[in-house]
């Protein structure tokens, strides 16, 4: 069996509820800048937890959805990694089993219905500086090999 990355420290005596999510790397099409939520003081890659009995791709669209008001074409999958953390607002630990994607903005299609939830568009490595959760910085960087694997101009 391959063993996933995994970040963050699991507490032996602490219950983890696990938390499926999915998460897009957004390129910008005429710069090599991501698409970053920020929310406060926050960042985070666009995307979340998974509902109910909805696919990774069904989750990705639906996420980006609420959080951009965009559609989304999946052009390549990154991997899946877990990681352990505290949610404080909901007195939770979780097991985030987190997959990611690089994903193309096809067009808006609606107003974000997440009204705290600000568009950036920064660098990579700005964003690898900002994020807040490590196993979204990993995947940023995965991106970033992935698209110089695919021989798109450097980032």
């Amino acid at each position: 069996m391959i063993s996933k990355p995994t970040f963050g420290s699991k507490k032996p005596t602490v219950h983890y509820v696990l938390r499926p999510s999915c998460y897009a790397i957004i390129f910008h099409s005429s710069s090599s800048k991501i698409a970053i939520i920020q929310k406060g003081e926050r960042y985070f890659l666009p995307g979340g937890r998974m509902e109910g009995k909805e696919t990774k791709e069904d989750c990705l669209h639906r996420e980006l959805l609420e959080e951009l008001g965009w559609v989304i074409e999946i052009d390549q999958y990154i991997g899946n990694v877990m990681r352990y953390f505290y949610a404080e607002k909901e007195d939770t630990y979780y097991l985030n089993d987190g997959f990611f994607y690089i994903a193309n903005m096809v067009h808006k299609q609606t107003e974000i219905s997440e009204e705290n939830h600000i568009l950036k568009w920064m660098s990579p490595s700005l964003a690898v500086e900002l994020l807040i959760h490590d196993h979204q910085k990993w995947a940023v960087e995965q991106a970033l090999l992935l698209q110089k694997q695919k021989g798109s101009p450097s980032m």
